[in-house]
């Protein structure tokens, strides 16, 4: 499998496993497993898709627009395309999550991260690039 096909990587210290690529499904939905260590978690980000988050272990807080979310094993988030959004993992043990996303395409972003590096997060304007490609809007840290 080649670089840009990858399934399983890290990013922001969270395991990203892809469990269904918009190719498989018709671009009809994703299906994204995260693993998060513990104060591990996403950049506030807007995306062009939907998501529904299933929170399969450990203890999470979701950011879905102005309110946050304090979700635990066996809960349910769901966010609409287009409002700003991210997740940290305030466990002290692992949390994984199940994101289901419609239409598929995030994980495309996600891989494309994956191939520039850890050094796209330095690099305001490659990763401004690289979101814009894929409809996702990184909120940088004031």
């Amino acid at each position: 499998m080649s670089e840009q096909d990858a399934r399983e990587f890290t990013l922001t210290g969270m395991t990203i496993h892809i469990r269904l690529h918009s190719d498989d499904s018709n671009g009809a939905l994703s299906i994204i497993e995260e693993a998060l260590p513990p104060g591990t978690g996403s950049p506030l980000h807007t995306i062009r898709e939907s998501s529904t988050l299933y929170i399969l272990a450990g203890t999470v807080m979701v950011t879905r627009g102005d309110s946050k979310i304090e979700a635990k094993a066996g809960d349910l988030v769901y966010i609409p395309h287009g409002v700003p959004r991210n997740i940290t993992n305030t466990s002290t043990g692992d949390a994984r999550v199940l994101v289901i996303i419609v239409p598929g395409g995030y994980e495309q972003f996600l891989q494309a991260l994956h191939q520039a590096g850890r050094q796209v997060w330095s690099d305001p304007h490659r990763l401004e690039m690289i979101s814009a490609r894929y409809g996702v809007a990184v909120c940088q840290p004031e």
